[in-house]
């Protein structure tokens, strides 16, 4: 018998080691998007800061929206769906 799989609440997908299939597929969507859509660093940094302390992480996504947070994150128009605010740069 095997033991279940651990769900990681508060994990991005590059922290998660059960995840890194997803995380190098997230990883290549990201590079694939044009420069002038891509947010900055500073501001990707940030944002998933603030998308790690969020009670609504479950496993790299968003249980709210359902989104991969590493790739919304990387977006330069995109907002956080719960509170647009947390993400203002």
């Amino acid at each position: 018998m095997t033991a279940p799989e651990r769900v990681c609440r508060r994990c991005l997908l590059r922290d998660d080691p059960s995840q890194q299939d997803m995380y190098r597929t997230v990883s290549e969507y990201v590079a694939s998007m044009p420069s002038n859509q891509r947010a900055d660093a500073c501001a990707v940094k940030a944002r998933l800061e603030a998308c790690a302390k969020c009670e609504r992480l479950q496993s790299g996504i968003c249980r709210l929206c359902g989104c991969y947070v590493e790739a919304r994150a990387a977006k330069r128009r995109a907002g956080c769906p719960d509170l647009p605010a947390r993400w203002a740069e």
